[in-house]
């Protein structure tokens, strides 16, 4: 099984020109609120980052910071073409994902494992638009992610068995608790909470 080393969350690789609009929007709107510059996110991030990760989730300052030394920030797709595994959660759209995917699977290498942080799309419907539906899952995590250790690894009708197994060996490597779930909208918890809202209290059903 080959060893996952480095990996991408493709989420600010995407969104870029999605971020630049909706500042523009804000700035419109709220015209005192200060201007970012999304190509400095790295730091813009890092400082907030610093402070939770000691204050929020006990973590010693030099894990802190040796855990912040292995990040790098983009904001382009093209520089996660080396990455084992990319995992993205960009806008719950379909058409937005399969673009994204598209273009990510022309770049990346062919053993690299694709993974959607969805919980409302089917993974099979996203891996349709790569070459690899194969090497193709679904890592939905919870959040607050740091705090939250269940981790949904979904398995399309497509996805190989070594693909599986490695992004759940992934999953475990982070210290979660991953379960294998069943691809379709909602997956396990999801699905469970519709159930407890629409059918075990009908007054919310019929609000």
């Amino acid at each position: 099984m080959l060893r996952i080393r480095k990996v991408a969350d493709a989420t600010t690789a995407a969104n870029r020109s999605a971020i630049e609009a909706a500042q523009k929007i804000m700035r419109e709107q709220f015209p005192a609120m200060p201007a970012y510059d999304i190509d400095k996110l790295p730091e813009q991030l890092a400082n907030p980052l610093k402070h939770r990760f000691v204050s929020r989730l006990f973590v010693a300052e030099n894990a802190r910071d040796q855990t912040l030394g292995r990040l790098t920030f983009t904001t382009s797709l093209a520089d996660l073409k080396g990455c084992d595994i990319v995992i993205e959660a960009v806008v719950e759209d379909l058409e937005a994902k399969k673009a994204m995917w598209k273009e990510l699977d022309g770049l990346c290498a062919p053993h690299a494992i694709f993974a959607s942080n969805t919980s409302s799309l089917t993974i099979a419907s996203m891996a349709e638009a790569t070459s690899r539906p194969d090497r193709f899952v679904g890592l939905h995590f919870f959040n607050p992610v740091p705090l939250m250790p269940l981790v949904e690894v979904v398995r399309t009708g497509t996805t190989s068995p070594e693909t599986f197994d490695r992004a759940f060996a992934f999953a475990l490597a982070l210290g979660k608790e991953p379960v294998a779930a069943v691809d379709r909208p909602g997956f396990i918890v999801n699905l469970l909470l519709d159930l407890l809202y629409t059918v075990l209290d009908p007054r919310l059903r019929r609000a």
